[in-house]
């Protein structure tokens, strides 16, 4: 009889291989979620368990860009140069550009980087693209103002922000359209807004905040206190329309919100609420529907600590299909199909951002 030992060993080790987090280039399986948190580069595959990290950097904690292909992430760091990370092959590159003004967008080819430099004495905005593979700087474009990078909107076409309003750049002519809509039309950048929150969406043609029965802020002069209670606003959360200004309200699910995300489709929203007293730490998963006009509270949890604003924001996937929040007990992911949990024994902490890919396997490769 032949024995099965030396295969039973082989599968074992493959396993191994397969689950374990190591260091090395590593084919994905997805999907995959990643953060930067306490000066480390945190990457999570939910489908082989693997974990890559890259600590003692000194990084800002905040937002990661995925690459559209899901195999670069792009990060700034604390002296505001920016760092492209390879976590499947292990391996980190920084861009040699100075003064960048906001933040970089990725192109839809995943291999090049546009940003803008903008120079305060002169008043102008070089915009420059960058090489992923050679890590080679070139100058396309000079824009009298300064100029965010807002949304890639296709090969030849970016969404960018100038003087307060949202245009569209052609990146062949270098032809300014408006796009359609002002950033915050109703209350003034300059107010910071009697929100606690203001988000906006991802086709950035409306605004999301919630208003605090009890919360003040600084006026444009930045001495005057005002209070909420004196623009007539009720607590809840808001969406405004900023083509039309209409407005949507709705009840706040719990007395406090720990934090608010659009779903991709800018058509929902995640809410994570808490109730009071504080001690008791249950924390509401809410859903809002713009199509609808509705909201559902799909998940209520307890959990051993109060998270601050921002750091443990409701995460969507890319399909909608999915939500992450954090818990005492890890990572929770939230199936909104099935209504279904699932704990994920993670490293990750603070915000969480998705690849854009789902699905590694379907012949989809990082080099």
């Amino acid at each position: 009889m032949r024995s099965t030992t030396p295969v039973i060993l082989l599968l074992m080790l493959i396993s191994v291989a397969f689950v374990s987090p190591v260091q090395g280039q590593v084919e994905p399986v997805g999907p995959i979620l990643a953060n930067v948190w306490n000066r480390a580069i945190r990457v999570h595959d939910v489908g082989s368990n693997f974990e890559w990290v890259h600590e003692n950097i000194d990084l800002r904690a905040g937002e990661l860009i995925w690459s559209p292909d899901g195999c670069h992430l792009l990060i700034q760091d604390i002296m505001n140069q920016w760092i492209i990370a390879l976590p499947f092959q292990d391996r980190l590159r920084e861009i040699p550009v100075e003064d960048v003004f906001g933040e970089p967008l990725w192109a839809d080819d995943g291999e090049t980087i546009v940003l803008v430099s903008y120079h305060q004495d002169t008043d102008q905005s070089r915009l420059l693209r960058v090489d992923v593979s050679r890590l080679r700087v070139e100058t396309f474009a000079s824009l009298d103002g300064a100029i965010s990078l807002r949304k890639s909107l296709s090969p030849q076409e970016l969404l960018v922000q100038q003087d307060g309003y949202m245009r569209v750049l052609n990146m062949a002519s270098l032809a300014l359209e408006d796009f359609g809509s002002a950033l915050y039309p109703r209350y003034p950048a300059a107010m910071s807004t009697p929100y606690h929150g203001v988000i906006l969406s991802p086709d950035y043609r409306q605004q999301a905040a919630y208003h605090l029965p009890y919360y003040s802020f600084l006026g444009p002069d930045g001495s005057t206190e005002i209070d909420v209670d004196d623009l007539n606003v009720t607590p809840g959360i808001e969406v405004i329309d900023l083509n039309n200004g209409e407005n949507q309200a709705f009840d706040l699910f719990g007395e406090y919100v720990v934090g608010m995300t659009w779903a991709p489709s800018s058509e929902r929203l995640a809410v994570l609420t808490i109730d009071t007293p504080l001690e008791k730490f249950t924390f509401h998963l809410v859903i809002i529907d713009l199509v609808s006009g509705t909201q559902t509270k799909v998940y209520t949890y307890r959990s051993a600590y109060y998270p601050q604003y921002g750091g443990y924001l409701p995460s969507w996937s890319p399909d909608e299909k999915m939500i992450t929040v954090q818990s005492r007990d890890g990572l929770l992911l939230y199936d909104l199909e099935l209504s279904n949990v699932e704990t994920i024994d993670s490293m990750l902490e603070g915000p969480v951002f998705w690849s854009p890919i789902m699905d590694y396997t379907a012949g989809h490769t990082c080099r």
